[in-house]
């Protein structure tokens, strides 16, 4: 979730799903509910709560260079799992290495 929110990969209307999420696995708080409550909500309103939120769940903010290589190796160990083509994944791969302005961990 921090390599994601980090990356801009979470979309601002998914945001009260993920906090709802939260409330399911135990995690409280007013931010928490805040975002849960929220109906299509904007970027503007999601970056009102979010800071909050993360506080509560105990996310922190982390560099994007780490962030890229966190989601790069969850996708490997996807088409690991999954048998799928990694031709089929590369796009996912190269977006990954310019989100991290050119990371040298990403490029291999």
């Amino acid at each position: 979730m921090e390599a994601k929110l980090a990356l801009n990969l979470i979309a601002s209307v998914d945001m009260p799903q993920i906090a709802l999420g939260a409330l399911e696995a135990g995690l409280d708080g007013k931010a928490i509910r805040r975002l849960a409550i929220l109906e299509h909500p904007t970027y503007f309103e999601v970056a009102k709560v979010l800071p909050g939120a993360m506080l509560e769940t105990g996310l922190t903010k982390i560099p994007i260079e780490e962030a890229t290589v966190r989601v790069a190796k969850q996708i490997a160990r996807g088409i690991l799992n999954s048998g799928d083509d990694t031709l089929r994944r590369i796009r996912d791969f190269e977006s990954l290495w310019v989100r991290s302005g050119y990371a040298d961990q990403i490029r291999s």
